[in-house]
């Protein structure tokens, strides 16, 4: 009877599962982090007055812009 290599054995059982990224967490903290610091640093406000377009039932938004004014330091 053959030995078989205890890489074999191991590597199956860790291959075993979903397959994910392993930089999956990095690149979702990485936005977290940079959307979070911007929010921090900007307060942010809608220009103009902003409604959804209706077409038939289905509503879509419109187009709207975005103004961000500095905050003030303390």
């Amino acid at each position: 009877m053959p030995v078989q290599p205890a890489f074999h054995t191991i590597g199956f059982t860790l291959l075993t599962g979903t397959r994910t990224c392993l930089a999956k967490n990095l690149s979702q903290w990485t936005i977290f982090l940079m959307l979070t610091t911007v929010l921090h640093r900007f307060s942010v406000k809608l220009s103009g007055d902003v409604g959804p377009d209706v077409f038939g039932l289905i509503r879509f938004p419109g187009e709207f812009k975005l103004v961000f004014t500095g905050r003030k330091k303390a």
